[in-house]
C-alpha cells in the first residue's frame, strides 16, 4: 500500500520490517528494539497493542518459585480474584514502556505510532472481554495524553463488519485473521499520513 499509493510528491519507496512475535507484551517490544529492532534504522517504529500487552506470555506461564506458607498465601490470593472476577490488567505498565521507547526512539532520530489491534465491538462494555479493550483504550488515551505519540484505535473500523468473520480462530478470538489485517492496514494508512509519519 505504502508503495503503491504513491503521493503528493510522486512514487515513494519503503521497505517494511514485520518484527511482531507472539507472545510479546509491551515490555518484550521495547526490550527487542533495544536489542535489535535500532540495528535496522527504521524511521517509524509502528506498535500494534492488545488486551494482552500487559504481560508476555511467558510471565503469565511462569509461576513464580514459592516454599509452603508463599504457596498458601498466594492461593488465597489467586481465590479472592477468581471469585472476584473482573479485568485484572494493568495497562499502566504499558504506558511507561511506550514513553521510554518513545525516548529511545526519538534518540535515533525516529517516530513512534501505536494503533490498538481491537477485534472487539463491544465498546459498551456489557462483556468482560469489552471491558477489558476499554480500559486499554482508556489507559493509552489517558497515559499518552499530551505525550508526541499518535494512537489510532482500529476497532472503530473493525466494529462496522461481523466481527467473527475477522477471527482467525473463533475458539481463540483474540487472533485477527487477514481480512481485519488489510482493514487496519487501510485505516493506518491515512492515519500515520495525516501525521506526516509517512509520504502525503
Amino acid at each position: 500500500m505504502l508503495n503503491g499509493a504513491g503521493g503528493s510528491n510522486g512514487p515513494q519507496s519503503y521497505q517494511v520490517v514485520n518484527c511482531g512475535q507472539v507472545g510479546y507484551g509491551t515490555h518484550d517490544e521495547r526490550l527487542f528494539y533495544d536489542l535489535l529492532g535500532a540495528d535496522y534504522h527504521p524511521d517509524l517504529v509502528l506498535v500494534g497493542m492488545t488486551w494482552r500487552d500487559d504481560m508476555s506470555v511467558w510471565d503469565e506461564m511462569s509461576p513464580p518459585e514459592l516454599g509452603r506458607l508463599e504457596t498458601l498465601f498466594f492461593s488465597i490470593r489467586a481465590l479472592r480474584g477468581h471469585l472476584n472476577a473482573g479485568p485484572h490488567i494493568d495497562f499502566k505498565r504499558c504506558v511507561e514502556e511506550l514513553k521510554n521507547l518513545d525516548q529511545a526512539v526519538q534518540r535515533r532520530g525516529a517516530s513512534l505510532a501505536v494503533f490498538i489491534f481491537r477485534n472487539n465491538a463491544d465498546y459498551a462494555g456489557s462483556t468482560e472481554s469489552g471491558r477489558t479493550w476499554n480500559k486499554l483504550t482508556a489507559t493509552l488515551s489517558d497515559g499518552l495524553r499530551g505525550s508526541s505519540i499518535p494512537v489510532l484505535d482500529t476497532g472503530t473500523v473493525l466494529k462496522q463488519g461481523n466481527t467473527d468473520d475477522l477471527k482467525a480462530n473463533v475458539a481463540v478470538p483474540q487472533d485477527p485473521n487477514e481480512t481485519a489485517h488489510t482493514i487496519a492496514a487501510r485505516e493506518l494508512l491515512p492515519f500515520l499520513r495525516a501525521r506526516r509519519l509517512v509520504a502525503q
